[in-house]
């Protein structure tokens, strides 16, 4: 397992690389099911150990999960892989898989289990689904995506409990929020690996 590494936005040293390691779970599905391994870098691998680690811990309690970024979609497969899809207590939301899954047969058994209301062509459709529920919200979504993102602040910022986790949050091509959530009376998290946090936790 390597301890350094370095992409185009960030170096690591003298670190225990899990989510390349593939003797742990997390690198392993991703190696077969997402289309493209090798161009999830560490951001993209973090955002999907931190939804798997919140919805593992929320397994009990009404969760709906929302995957608003294309290139992450192979999250779409991770979950039903470990959760299965819907249940009474759990809502899995998607854009279309094709741009992050691979081709496969065990992808094609897991994603035949979607149902036509789990998927949407746009993260808008996505987030309109998910605004009527009163249940915990797991958000992804890329920090391009302004107007999604602000949407899902507001439902955070009006007493809706959940964790929006912003793709490419810091990077500085992107929109910042820290603005209109200050504005909220809230504060979003810059993290190392260049994505943005967002709780709200009351439940």
């Amino acid at each position: 397992m390597k301890a350094v590494y370095k992409d185009q936005n960030i170096t690591l040293f003298n670190m225990r690389m899990m989510q390349f390691d593939p003797s742990h779970d997390m690198p392993t599905l991703i190696q077969n099911l997402a289309k493209s391994p090798s161009l999830l870098d560490i951001q993209d691998r973090t955002l999907i150990a931190r939804t798997v680690a919140l919805l593992t811990a929320r397994k009990d309690f009404p969760t709906t999960v929302l995957i608003g970024a294309s290139e992450l979609t192979v999250l779409t497969a991770i979950l039903v892989y470990l959760f299965g899809n819907d249940s009474p207590k759990r809502q899995l939301l998607s854009l279309p898989t094709r741009a992050g899954v691979a081709e496969n047969d065990l992808v094609a058994d897991l994603l035949v289990q979607l149902k036509a209301a789990n998927v949407a062509d746009d993260i808008q459709t996505l987030v309109e689904r998910a605004s009527g529920r009163s249940d915990f919200l797991i958000a992804v979504l890329p920090s391009s995506s302004k107007d999604d993102v602000r949407s899902v602040i507001d439902l955070l910022a009006t007493g809706r409990p959940g964790i929006l986790l912003v793709k490419n949050y810091g990077h500085i091509s992107q929109s910042g929020h820290h603005e209109y959530c200050r504005d909220w009376g809230l504060r979003i998290v810059q993290l190392p690996d260049g994505s943005g946090e967002l709780c709200n936790l009351a439940f």
